[in-house]
């Protein structure tokens, strides 16, 4: 008989192949579910390590930024800018300073701008700038707008303006070109108290002066600054607050005073690199007046010191004006002989030599000297007045700034001529910006912010 036809051994040969066989199954499905978590895994670590390789990426990027702005001497110059919603646009709004920046997909198409005027070298960077001033109500009513400044060929406008919600614990410098009246750059100093800028002579480099802040423990410094590149070339510590900065032989003229004791020096800076010389002054306390690359003056409240490009002193005058205070401006008025004086809470007075005369007696806040014209702009009612440096008469009709339009509603604070396109430049203590054709005889104002048409 053979095994097969025994029944008991048949069942057992079915039971054990049957048991082979669910083995066999659950090893197979268990060998699948294996391979399918090693996939999961495998996806997972995948998707693990490229997050922890953007991490590493954003942290690494973080890092140097932070190393690059450590090597920096000063602050880290550029705008930061953050993603928008929609539109393939980049916004960033600073919460402290009233400006915009809006960085566009496509480069912002330039006005055309002859090759040789200063303004030609701030190219389109991609950005839409806007600015809004902060009006405050303390002291006075206006924006906090301490320091202006005008290329050498006027092709460029810089102004500052103070931000922070109490004090000074920032600064913004807002640069236009004077041809279409856009804003081609924004640079923000946080925490730097800017209290005078100047371009250096026939360049787009400017000097800044920050003021000392005690709050900060930050000291007193003059740096310069390239506004095309944005950057920052050379900085001086000093020893004591500047009181008037001038642009002046390939650099900057200063005055500081210190325990009663004043000092005249020269920042020279250019290809050649970084020059300094000083040199003692008696005239206390002064204002600082440019004639020519070989003369330059101090006026004090008691005593007027020439001196040459060496900072030699070949001539001083003392002033015997009862009651004379330092003044705030002083300007050259035709020659070497004539300069006209101006304090913002005191009188206006024109020198001729040793003799005197008052123009006013009237709170005003613009002095300047150009084509054979005093300025004298007036505060209260915006006007301003063109006067003979010979009798001190008027010599051309006055023009109020309030018939631009749109009106200026703030009192003028800064002066220019335009000479090459006829147009007289005004801001006042709004930050706006009037300008006047002397060609068309009429006023327009410059609204602040966004990219403006031309204007005439």
């Amino acid at each position: 008989m053979s095994f097969l036809s025994n029944p008991c051994l048949k069942i057992s040969l079915c039971f054990i192949f049957s048991l082979f066989l669910l083995v066999s199954c659950k090893e197979e499905k268990h060998g699948i579910e294996v391979e399918q978590i090693g996939k999961t895994d495998v996806l997972k670590n995948s998707s693990e390590r490229k997050k922890q390789a953007k991490k590493e990426s954003s942290e690494k990027t973080e890092s140097d930024r932070k190393d690059a702005s450590s090597e920096e001497s000063l602050h880290d110059f550029e705008l930061e800018y953050h993603p928008a919603d929609a539109g393939g646009q980049e916004k960033s709004e600073s919460r402290k300073a009233n400006f915009t920046v809006t960085k566009k997909d496509t480069e912002l198409a330039d006005d055309s701008l002859p090759s040789d005027l200063t303004a030609s070298q701030l190219k389109s960077d991609g950005k839409s700038y806007e600015w809004k001033p902060q009006i405050r109500f303390d002291s006075s009513i206006g924006a906090r707008i301490p320091a202006i400044a005008i290329s050498g060929d006027d092709s460029i406008l810089v102004i500052c303006e103070e931000t922070g919600s109490s004090g000074a614990n920032g600064s913004v410098l807002i640069v236009y070109d004077t041809h279409s009246w856009k804003i081609r750059r924004i640079f923000e100093f946080p925490g730097e108290k800017t209290g005078k800028i100047c371009f250096l002579p026939g360049r787009s480099e400017i000097s800044i002066y920050f003021e000392a802040q005690k709050s900060s423990g930050k000291s007193d410094e003059l740096i310069f600054f390239d506004i095309v590149e944005g950057r920052h070339l050379h900085r001086v510590r000093l020893n004591a607050p500047l009181s008037a900065i001038a642009p002046w032989n390939n650099g900057v003229l200063a005055i500081s005073v210190l325990s009663g004791k004043s000092e005249i020096a020269h920042y020279a800076f250019d290809e050649k690199g970084f020059a300094e010389k000083r040199v003692e002054s008696e005239s206390g306390d002064a204002a600082l007046a440019v004639f020519d690359e070989n003369c330059a003056i101090s006026f004090g409240a008691s005593l007027v010191e020439f001196f040459d490009s060496d900072l030699k002193i070949f001539k001083k005058i003392p002033i015997g004006v009862p009651g004379f205070r330092r003044p705030d401006f002083a300007v050259f008025a035709g020659n070497r002989d004539r300069i006209a004086t101006l304090g913002i809470s005191a009188s206006a007075y024109l020198f001729r030599g040793r003799e005197h005369e008052l123009i006013s007696d009237s709170a005003a806040s613009i002095l300047a000297f150009f084509e054979d014209k005093l300025v004298f702009g007036e505060q209260m009612n915006g006007k301003l007045r063109f006067l003979s440096p010979l009798d001190l008469k008027d010599c051309a009709p006055p023009l109020i700034i309030e018939k631009a339009k749109p009106p200026c509603k703030g009192r003028p604070i800064f002066f220019a001529s335009l000479r090459a396109r006829s147009i007289y430049l005004v801001v006042d203590s709004f930050g706006e910006i009037g300008i006047y054709s002397l060609l068309k005889d009429r006023w327009k104002r410059i609204p602040t912010g966004k990219a403006n048409e031309k204007a005439f």
